[in-house]
């Protein structure tokens, strides 16, 4: 985190994320975002009909990375 942005960001850990690439597409996604707009990100990407999310729920990793800030 600089000036309140998220500079780099790594998405890793105990879980499933189908399509694999959607990790990816998230970490992309919230590059240069300020913790007010990572909710949103999150929510618009990982509600989608195709993902499919094993091992947590969209609030856990909202938390998670809104504290880091």
């Amino acid at each position: 985190i600089i000036n309140d942005k998220i500079r780099w960001i790594r998405i890793s850990g105990d879980f499933f994320l189908y399509p694999e690439d959607t990790i990816k597409i998230l970490e992309t996604k919230l590059i240069n975002k300020k913790k007010e707009e990572v909710k949103e990100i999150l929510f618009n990407i990982l509600s989608t009909k195709n993902v499919e999310i094993l091992g947590f729920e969209t609030e856990d990793l909202q938390k998670i990375i809104e504290s880091c800030f």
